[in-house]
């Protein structure tokens, strides 16, 4: 994992499109973030860096004057723990969704052949951790292309997008239980 401790700028995406731009200075041994950005999306919002791959959460947005920002400073060993290298580019998400990252190949998941090749070409794919479960979150599309297994899964909503929840445990697809999803819900909103 590469450290860097110099300046740089990323665009902020909200559903594909530029929003706002994070803005990346070297401050002393630290890296100041600041982040100015606009968003269509209501509630809670977390700014996501988008590093080697994976979501890296740089807190929540401050709302004002029709405009959300972001200033945070992160040392060198805050950076490492988390996993924040130079971001590619950072993403708005809903409280509910920050905690799912993207799963560019989660249809590996699936270890018979034909839901495998049903799921690769499906984007948005999320997937997080629940105790001993995965769960891989598939956007709801029509038509839905793992109807063999649709009994199995529990609905839910992502920044205000429809999702059908996969659980897996050691490798294996399960029923997916509404409670372990809506208890990941209850936990993300701190009920």
């Amino acid at each position: 994992m590469e450290m860097e401790n110099n300046g740089y700028e990323c665009a902020i995406l909200e559903d594909g499109r530029e929003t706002g731009r994070l803005t990346v200075e070297p401050s002393g041994a630290y890296q100041l973030f600041h982040a100015s950005c606009r968003s269509g999306k209501h509630g809670v919002l977390r700014l996501l860096a988008r590093c080697e791959g994976k979501d890296i959460s740089l807190g929540v947005l401050t709302p004002g004057d029709g405009e959300y920002t972001l200033l945070r400073r992160f040392s060198p060993a805050e950076r490492r723990r988390m996993g924040l290298t130079r971001a590619e580019s950072c993403r708005i998400a809903g409280e509910e969704a920050s905690l799912w990252e993207q799963a560019e190949r989660g249809w590996e998941l699936f270890s018979e052949p034909e839901l495998r090749e049903c799921c690769r070409g499906i984007a948005g794919l999320r997937c997080r951790r629940n105790g001993e479960d995965t769960l891989l979150a598939v956007p709801l599309l029509t038509p839905f292309p793992l109807m063999p297994i649709f009994c199995l899964a529990s609905y839910l909503e992502l920044d205000g997008a429809p999702y059908l929840v996969f659980c897996f445990r050691n490798g294996e697809l399960t029923l997916c239980e509404s409670e372990k999803v809506t208890g990941i819900e209850a936990a993300e909103n701190g009920t």
